[in-house]
């Protein structure tokens, strides 16, 4: 069976689209984390608990852009031979690419807000892992052992 390095890739950018409609805004995310918070801080107030879903929201940026970055680092190197270190920078330009995208299409959603910081965040994430792999210390994608 041929791989389709492509695909993963792709296929989270479609996800973190999806997540940029209601589906992930705000009050829907709180309706899941909140109770979870609540339990495991039953004294925390009500403004530590919205700061710490605020906190989960910004990490899930940071998270799902490093996995994007990572995911077309892979690709690159798999699919093309690319060496790691061209490839982390062009996985990390389009993962900042997307993160633009992907806000401005929250700026079209009544329940969502478009905002530069989470670009900021997003960048970042997406630069935790372009970073080492751009300066050649690893972190990135290797290509596929001979056979």
């Amino acid at each position: 069976m041929r791989r389709v390095p492509w695909l993963a890739p792709l296929a989270w950018m479609g996800l973190i689209l999806w997540l940029g409609s209601d589906t992930g805004s705000a009050e829907r995310t709180g309706r899941l984390i909140l109770p979870v918070l609540r339990f495991l801080f039953p004294t925390a107030s009500p403004l530590q608990l919205d700061a710490m879903h605020a906190g989960i929201r910004k990490l899930a940026h940071l998270t799902e852009y490093a996995i994007l970055t990572a995911l077309w680092l892979r690709a690159f190197v798999v699919a093309r031979g690319m060496v790691r270190v061209r490839a982390a920078w062009w996985a990390w330009a389009i993962a900042v690419a997307w993160a633009i995208v992907d806000e401005t299409h929250q700026t079209a959603v009544r329940s969502r807000t478009g905002s530069p910081f989470d670009v900021a965040v997003d960048t970042l994430g997406a630069l935790i892992v372009a970073l080492p792999a751009g300066l050649g210390r690893g972190g990135g994608a290797r290509p596929p052992a001979p056979r």
